[in-house]
């Protein structure tokens, strides 16, 4: 009888962390940093200038990733005008099996043309928590210039560059292309004016 009770309460433990595979407290889960320090001597006009080179990038740490993601972040005037920002471009992979899901964010520094390190995680999707529809092509062709010109002639956005220091963030993900301005200067930063392209 002891040995049929003993049988009984390991098979449940054995169904009990089994079961626990796909709870997001217990689940497989692996990250990483790596800094990369890679010049990229490409010329970037458009968002999608860059992207044949950062798609090496990632695919070299995890093959069929695919851009998910795009945000470009620029502080001050200054670097709106020379286009010296930051951007983050964001790679994830679901998998066929168990709900895993590998993500990748590639940093580039804009001023020294430098992919400057990557954060790459693989887990269970309720622990990487990302979105995995491919961006199109009809915003990855979308230039720059366009998008800061609508914030240089807007005259709510000069009269505030004039007070605060804002700062420009650009972000695209689900076919849809976001520009936001905020203050940086204060702790809650507002948005002091938005673009949202999507519709057009």
């Amino acid at each position: 009888m002891k040995k049929i009770l003993l049988l009984i309460f390991c098979i449940f433990v054995a169904l009990s962390l089994f079961g626990c595979y796909d709870n997001d407290d217990f689940a497989p889960y692996e990250n990483y940093s790596k800094n990369v320090n890679t010049v990229l001597l490409a010329e970037m006009d458009l968002l999608s200038d860059l992207i044949p080179d950062i798609d090496k990038i990632a695919q070299k740490q995890q093959s069929d990733l695919v851009l998910t993601t795009l945000k470009m972040t620029f502080e001050g005037q200054e670097e709106c005008d020379e286009l010296k920002g930051n951007i983050i471009f964001g790679y994830a992979k679901p998998h066929e099996t168990r709900n895993q899901v590998s993500k990748m964010d590639i940093h580039y520094n804009m001023k020294t043309k430098t992919v400057e390190k990557f954060d790459w995680e693989k887990g269970h999707g309720k622990r990487v928590s990302c979105i995995t529809d491919e961006i199109g092509g009809k915003y990855i062709g979308f230039s720059l210039a366009t998008i800061l010109a609508c914030f240089n002639q807007d005259s709510e956005y000069i009269n505030k560059m004039e007070v605060i220091n804002p700062k420009l963030r650009v972000e695209l993900e689900f076919n849809q292309l976001y520009a936001y301005l905020e203050d940086i200067n204060t702790p809650d930063s507002e948005i002091v004016f938005r673009y949202n392209s999507s519709e057009s």
